[in-house]
Formats: structure tokens, C-alpha cells, sequence
């Protein structure tokens, strides 16, 4: 997959282990709502071709922070 910005609506509460895993050139990841707290979270951003900046709700920002490297900022 070759897109730069993928939005990931409210309604999406679990990502899959490597979901980014094919995603190339990836520049920005907005997701929209909350995720369920899982084990398997910490895998979702494994294996990631590159380092796109991810923006969550404000309430998810340290959450994500635990799970990703990477720059991660509020949604606006």
C-alpha cells in the first residue's frame, strides 16, 4: 500500500498485530477514536516500513505514546 495518510474512523476500537506492517511511505496515521486497552496493541505499529506522525483523540496521546516510538499529537 502506497498512501501517505490513513484515517482510521471512531467506530474501530482493536487494530491488528503489524497492521502498518506494508504500509510504505506512510506520513500521518489519525485515529479517531478509542482503542481497547489489549496485550496485543503493543505489536499493532511492529514491523512499520516507516515513521509517520499519529494523531489521536487527546485522551489516547500517553496511551499511544507506550506503543509507538514515533511522534504522536492530539487531534485538533
Amino acid at each position: 500500500m502506497n498512501k501517505k495518510t490513513i484515517h482510521i474512523p471512531e467506530s474501530v476500537t482493536i487494530i491488528d498485530k503489524y497492521a502498518f506492517e506494508e504500509c510504505k511511505g506512510l506520513e500521518s496515521i489519525y485515529i479517531h477514536g478509542k482503542l481497547e486497552r489489549k496485550f496485543e496493541n503493543r505489536e499493532m505499529f511492529g514491523a512499520m516500513n516507516s515513521t509517520p506522525t499519529i494523531y489521536v483523540p487527546e485522551s489516547e496521546v500517553e496511551y499511544i505514546k507506550t506503543l509507538y516510538s514515533g511522534t504522536v499529537f492530539p487531534l485538533e
